[in-house]
C-alpha cells in the first residue's frame, strides 16, 4: 500500500509521517510531497490514500486539488489535514475518510488509522496482480486458494474459484 502526505510545510509532513509510522503495518509505504509537482508525480494508480493539506502556497487549495485527483484516480481516498476549522463543510465534497487538525495529536491519529483500517483493511496481507500493462489489482492474500503455472503465466485462483487472475 502507498500513502502520500502532501503538505507544503516539510516539518508538518515529517512530523505526520513519524507519528504514523508506528501505527501502520510495515507494508505501507509513506511518501511526502511539499510542492504541487511533487504531489502530482507521487500520486498514481498505486496510491491508496493522500493526506492532503488544505491551505497551500498555491492559488488552488487542497480540496480543489483532491477533486482533480479523484477524477483521475476514482479509488483514491483522502484524509484532510489543516490547522483551520473553516473548511469542515467544504471537505465533504470529496468524501474524505478523516480530518486531522494541526497540531497532530496521538489520539486523533489513532482514530484516523482505525478509520483507514475499516476502509482499506490495512493489516491484511495483499498481493498485486498485473491485469494489463497499466492496471494492477490488489488481492487479499487470504483470498488466494492456490497458484498455478500455465504456459509461463501464474494463475491465481481464489477460494471460491469464481475469479482467476
Amino acid at each position: 500500500m502507498q500513502f502520500v502526505i502532501y503538505d507544503d510545510n516539510p516539518d508538518a509532513a515529517a512530523a505526520l509521517k513519524a507519528m504514523l509510522h508506528p501505527l501502520l503495518p510495515e507494508s505501507v509505504q509513506v511518501e511526502c510531497a511539499h510542492t504541487l509537482s511533487q504531489a502530482e508525480s507521487l500520486v498514481s494508480e498505486q496510491t491508496d490514500v493522500v493526506f492532503q493539506d488544505i491551505e497551500l502556497d498555491t492559488p488552488q487549495n487542497g480540496i480543489l486539488f483532491a477533486r482533480e485527483l479523484q477524477k483521475r484516480f476514482p479509488r483514491l481516498r483522502f484524509v484532510f489535514i489543516t490547522a483551520y476549522t473553516k473548511y469542515y463543510e467544504q471537505i465533504f465534497t470529496v468524501e474524505p475518510i478523516a480530518f486531522l487538525q494541526k497540531p497532530f495529536r496521538p489520539e486523533g491519529l489513532r482514530i484516523c488509522v482505525d478509520q483507514l483500517e475499516r476502509h482499506l483493511h490495512l493489516h491484511e496481507q495483499q498481493i498485486g496482480v498485473s491485469l494489463t500493462k497499466n492496471h494492477i489489482r490488489m488481492l487479499e492474500l487470504s483470498d488466494v486458494e492456490y497458484i498455478e503455472n500455465s504456459n509461463r503465466r501464474l494463475l491465481l485462483h481464489t477460494a471460491d474459484d469464481a475469479v482467476k487472475y
